[in-house]
């Protein structure tokens, strides 16, 4: 009975040391599931991710999750033992479900996202099987490949002058480079990249870089273990998956996408945010066969992020991002512009080769431009029609004032005053005519003079010019027209 007892009494404190290691390694106190919702079509697969931290915003090592789906007619999670913060989503029905993931014991603690899953469209005529099958094999990503796609990730935050901070994404891809696209660090002054274990690197070098392939290479000082392998194919049709930090969030997530074109670029069917730049896309055996681009609608092959690769290990040029901007005319500078004209609003047009036509701007005045250095078209727009036009040089890392002003209003005539009448006097005895007023052109030479008289009321007005009596020609900014002299009128009473 004694060795019973004891036998007992040492299961239980076995049994008490095993459960209170997990909850003192782990000190759950909040759980985030990204993304917070998820779309599916019925029969699509995604992966969500949780995320466990622990008094003061850290991040709970170790922590261990059961996930749980609150209709399993609308959403099945599948989980993978040996990544238990990985939940694979299978639509199985239409409607609306909340997928749960808990950490802790007994009731835990537990975060949560939204999943809401549609049926398609019924089809006339649906494929073949046979042509189907090749399509669904390649349409769901493995929790395996998913999870270390994800440890590839890289964000990317770049700095610009006058401009703020922009996110975007970059993948590993071995030796300690960092593949994104050019744009992503295109006129950059400060180049930070975050890791998915907690690295850190401030302004990597850029080993290898070429602009009109929009890739780049940037260097950080330690190579990764967690390294994307460059593919060797890719179809139309395919499924691809895109590793990004949508809203420029601390975690990486996938979306995936469909490759719709594969030459000269990749285009895919995806509609990825502005942090998707520079995002490696992926086939679901976890190859990089693709590198997204600055409209994010189209990616550079994985042909030429090999390329870029070559020459950074064969020949490679390590330099700054901001010796890069300045070889290539990238770097920015700004100017602010401002009328007096009320409603009035500017234009900007980008005049030089290295500048982009993404560039052009139109906006209501006052407004601030920020851009690559060069010349630059600025219209002043009033009512919609073109006012005035000047051409602005942006220079680097310098903010200048432009104040745009439309031409002078043309000077508006006096209104001719009629004469008084005047009674009528005794004529004088004739006598010879006195020489009449001479006009004088603008250029100081005499003119012929011509006496035109007209009866207007109760007096006569005289015109003396170098020609027939007219208005004089204005221009837009109030001036006398080209080869006008002037007029001189005089009331002379009736006789």
């Amino acid at each position: 009975m004694r060795t019973l007892r004891s036998l007992i009494q040492s299961g239980v404190a076995v049994a008490t040391a095993l459960w209170a290691g997990p909850m003192s390694a782990q000190n759950v106190t909040e759980v985030q599931i990204s993304p917070p919702q998820v779309q599916l079509r019925l029969g699509d697969r995604t992966q969500v991710f949780a995320t466990a931290y622990a008094a003061g915003g850290n991040v709970a090592l170790g922590a261990v999750f059961r996930w749980q789906s609150s209709d399993t007619n609308v959403v099945r999670v599948i989980v993978d033992e040996q990544s238990t913060e990985i939940g694979t989503l299978v639509a199985t029905g239409a409607g609306a479900t909340v997928v749960f993931a808990v950490s802790g014991p007994g009731a835990g603690t537990r975060g949560f996202t939204t999943v809401t899953v549609t049926a398609p469209a019924p089809q006339p005529q649906p494929p073949p099987i046979a042509i189907v099958a090749p399509v669904v094999m390649d349409s769901v990503l493995s929790p395996t490949v998913a999870a270390a796609s994800l440890r590839s990730a890289a964000r990317v935050e770049v700095q610009r002058f006058g401009t703020p901070v922009s996110c975007a994404s970059g993948a590993l891809v071995g030796g300690g480079f960092v593949a994104t696209s050019y744009q992503t660090i295109r006129g950059a002054d400060r180049v930070t990249i975050s890791l998915e274990n907690g690295t850190v690197v401030q302004d990597p070098q850029v080993v290898s870089y070429n602009v009109a392939n929009d890739v780049a290479l940037l260097r950080i000082p330690a190579s990764m273990g967690d390294s994307l392998r460059i593919g060797a194919t890719v179809q139309d049709n395919q499924y691809a998956w895109a590793v990004s930090y949508p809203a420029c969030q601390a975690v990486a997530s996938t979306s995936r996408v469909r490759i719709t074109g594969t030459t000269p670029t990749l285009r895919h069917s995806g509609n990825l945010p502005e942090s998707g730049m520079g995002a490696a896309l992926v086939s679901n055996n976890g190859e990089l066969v693709g590198l997204v681009n600055g409209d994010r609608t189209v990616a550079a092959p994985y042909s030429r992020v090999q390329s870029a690769l070559s020459d950074a290990r064969n020949s490679p040029r390590p330099t700054s991002v901001v010796d890069v901007a300045r070889a290539e005319n990238h770097l920015y500078g700004s100017f602010a512009a401002r009328s007096d004209a009320p409603g009035a609003s500017a234009r900007v047009s980008p005049l030089e080769s290295w500048q982009w036509s993404t560039l052009a701007r139109e906006a209501a005045l006052p407004m601030t431009f920020t851009g690559p250095l060069g010349r630059y078209q600025v219209e002043l727009l009033i009512n919609g029609a073109v006012r005035a036009s000047t051409i602005v040089r942006v220079t680097p890392g310098v903010s200048t004032q432009v104040t745009l002003a439309p031409p002078a209003l043309a000077q508006t005539p006096a209104t001719p005053q009629p004469a008084t009448p005047a009674q009528p006097t005794p004529q004088p005895p004739p006598q010879q005519p006195a020489s009449p007023p001479v006009a004088t052109r603008r250029g100081g030479s005499a003119a012929v003079p011509i006496v035109i008289v007209a009866l207007l009321g109760g007096g006569a007005a005289a015109c003396f010019t170098v020609g027939p009596c007219k208005k004089a020609d204005t221009t837009s900014n109030g001036g006398p027209g080209p080869g006008t002299t002037g007029t001189v009128s005089v009331s002379i009473p009736n006789p």
